[in-house]
C-alpha cells in the first residue's frame, strides 16, 4: 500500500512540476521532474515484481532502507559488537565529511558533490542504525 501511495503521490509532484517547466524551464526543474518520474517508475516496478513473483527487487527507496533496516536487525541480534562497530564507524565517517566539506578539503567541485554524496549516505545509514536501537 506504501509503494501504491508513493507512486501517486510521484505522479502528482511530477505533473505539478510539468505545468511548472511548460512555463518556465529551468535545470532544476527539470532534474526534480526526472528525479520524480525516476521515484514512480520504480514504484511501478516493485509493485509488478511482488505481484508477478512475489518478492520485490529492492531498488525502491522505501524498499531498500526496509530491507536495509531488516539487515541491521539481524546483525545486532546475531552479531552485536560488529552492529556496534558499524554505528561508530558511521559516526566517524560522517564526522570525517563534515570536516572535508567544512575547511574545503576538496579540488574541485566534482569532489564536493562526492564528498556532499558520502555525508548523506553514512548519515541515512546512521539514521536507520539508531532507529534499529531505539526500536
Amino acid at each position: 500500500m506504501v509503494l501504491y501511495n508513493d507512486r501517486v503521490f510521484s505522479f502528482e509532484k511530477a505533473a505539478g512540476i510539468e505545468h511548472i517547466i511548460d512555463a518556465n524551464p529551468s535545470e532544476d526543474n527539470i532534474k526534480e521532474l526526472v528525479m520524480w518520474n525516476r521515484r514512480n517508475q520504480q514504484a511501478q516496478e516493485e509493485l509488478v515484481s511482488y505481484h508477478t513473483q512475489g518478492k520485490f527487487l529492492y531498488v525502491h527507496p522505501l524498499t531498500t532502507a526496509h530491507q536495509t533496516t531488516n539487515e541491521y536487525i539481524l546483525m545486532k541480534q546475531t552479531q552485536p559488537g560488529k552492529f556496534l562497530d558499524e554505528v561508530t564507524n558511521a559516526k566517524k565517517y560522517i564526522d570525517r565529511y563534515k570536516s572535508l566539506i567544512r575547511n574545503n578539503k576538496y579540488k574541485d567541485q566534482e569532489e564536493y558533490i562526492k564528498y556532499r554524496d558520502h555525508l548523506a549516505s553514512y548519515e541515512h545509514k546512521l539514521e536507520l542504525m539508531q532507529a534499529v536501537l531505539n526500536g
